[in-house]
């Protein structure tokens, strides 16, 4: 049986995204890295372009779909 993802656990106050990882991504603060080179984040938005991007090792990829729980993104 799968241990069910709480929220103190990811340390977030609420769900401000599709799903408790994604908010736990787009809220991630590293103290070690700068935002756009951390390994830990693997999802950002782009706020120019209004679009989720996929971070890849030598480009990014909009991503159209939640990879966590598979809601669209477009929306």
């Amino acid at each position: 049986m799968k241990p069910a993802i709480n929220q103190a656990v990811i340390g977030i106050g609420k769900m401000e995204y599709c799903c408790l990882i994604m908010t736990s991504q787009m809220n991630h603060e590293c103290s070690q890295h700068p935002l756009n080179t951390c390994p830990d984040i693997i999802v950002i938005l782009d706020k120019e372009q209004e679009e989720y991007l996929l971070k890849g090792k030598n480009a990014d990829y909009v991503c159209w779909f939640c990879p966590w729980c598979g809601k669209d993104l477009r929306k």
